[in-house]
């Protein structure tokens, strides 16, 4: 906070800092003072005060005699011009009766407090002290929201995606409730020897209604920076192979759409709003994505590998409602967009929640690896595979490149 007191009396400045010094987190570095109207003009015009004390008679320069007159014009600036900075609020503070009446009809009309100074009362105190609080409140209350949290992970399912994300490194602490409904977990990681802090949290139910409840409920309870859904998610034959991370840019609902007849025949009109990856994050990916060394190392750690070399994948992918497994469904999403490479049920949700979110807005991706083709042959092999190579390459971007978004 900082507070201008104008008053060429020093021993009365002496005693409105001994009144208010200590209060509310208010220390002696808050407060600047002018002796003369020139000098608390200048102050005006450099610095921007929550609260000025103004004496109402004063001198306008140094030798000058002190006249009402002098805070008159500074008044009248303040309100009538912009060439002085407005403090957020305003107390006459004079012992003199002449002052109060001149400067009566300013104060009344700009909601300004007078308050009526004398050596031996405390009233004078009180309403400062009040006027700070006040001050203090009404700033908090209406500061804008800032970052909370650096990194939100989410997943649909708590096994294998969940557990896998638990397993990245992040000394996870021990779940605890946000709300009535929601558990996260809070870690912590290093990005080029700075510590960033990190939710993680898995949803109720697969879907992308679920997905987006839980994502616009993580943003507005934790504020993160940037918010990532994780996972597994079927692949496009012959686009992505099993435990390909793929990150989807854009993403929309492949059912998205209208249910029409034509010539006697049902048709689907699709309609599609697709969500595209920011391109500050596509360009880091990119980056990920050109280290073979790394995925190569990541493929060898896992137990029994599939034959197919690691590769991200930055490409369309969609969400829908159900699970696929029938390969002419597939094909006539294929139609949507000519060079999709993978298919799920949650990510669209979570990406438009952040991108609807109320400011500060976090950034998004979703990183979901391969582990089915959506097609007869689907099972459940390469689920912990995938969930694996998704939590880690999700890691492994947040510690290389936090700092660059942060």
């Amino acid at each position: 906070m900082k507070i201008l007191i104008v008053d060429d009396n020093n021993a009365k400045v002496e005693k409105i800092l001994a009144a208010l010094v200590g209060i509310d987190g208010v220390d002696r570095d808050d407060f600047d003072i002018a002796f003369t109207v020139f000098d608390a003009r200048r102050m005006l015009r450099d610095t921007v005060y929550d609260m000025m004390i103004l004496d109402f008679v004063m001198p306008f320069r140094a030798g000058d005699r002190p006249r009402p007159d002098s805070a008159v014009a500074l008044l009248t600036e303040l309100r009538d011009r912009d060439s002085l900075h407005k403090p957020k609020h305003i107390v006459g503070l004079t012992a003199f009766e002449a002052g109060v009446e001149a400067l009566q009809p300013i104060f009344s009309q700009q909601t300004w407090t007078i308050a009526r100074y004398a050596e031996d009362a405390g009233d004078w105190a009180g309403q400062l002290r009040a006027a700070i609080s006040w001050i203090r409140e009404a700033t908090r209350v209406n500061a804008p929201r800032g970052y909370e949290t650096d990194v939100c992970i989410v997943t649909a399912l708590q096994a294998p995606e969940y557990e896998a994300v638990l397993r990245n490194g992040w000394d996870w602490c021990s779940a605890e409730p946000v709300d009535d409904t929601t558990f996260v977990r809070r870690g912590s990681f290093t990005s080029r020897d700075q510590t960033f802090q990190a939710v993680s949290a898995h949803s109720p139910k697969m879907g992308m209604v679920p997905a987006a409840l839980i994502a616009s409920k993580l943003i507005q309870l934790t504020a993160p920076r940037l918010i990532v859904m994780a996972g597994i998610c079927a692949g496009i034959r012959n686009r992505a192979n099993f435990g390909d991370p793929i990150i989807a840019d854009p993403c929309w609902n492949w059912q998205s759409g209208k249910h029409v007849v034509k010539d006697g025949e049902q048709d689907f009109e699709m309609r599609p709003e697709q969500v595209p990856l920011a391109q500050q994050l596509r360009a880091r990916w990119e980056q990920l994505r050109g280290d073979r060394e790394w995925w190569s190392k990541l493929r060898a750690e896992w137990p029994s590998p599939p034959d197919t070399e690691l590769k991200v994948r930055l490409g369309p992918s969609v969400s829908g409602a159900a699970v696929l497994a029938d390969a002419s469904v597939v094909e006539q999403i294929k139609k949507q967009h000519g060079s999709l490479v993978g298919l799920e049920m949650e990510s669209y949700g979570l990406l438009l929640a952040a991108l609807t979110a109320s400011s500060p807005r976090p950034l998004a991706f979703s990183c979901k690896a391969v582990c089915d083709l959506a097609d007869d042959k689907k099972d459940d092999r390469w689920q912990a595979y995938a969930a694996y190579t998704s939590a880690r390459a999700v890691t492994e971007f947040c510690e290389r490149f936090m700092c660059d978004l942060s």
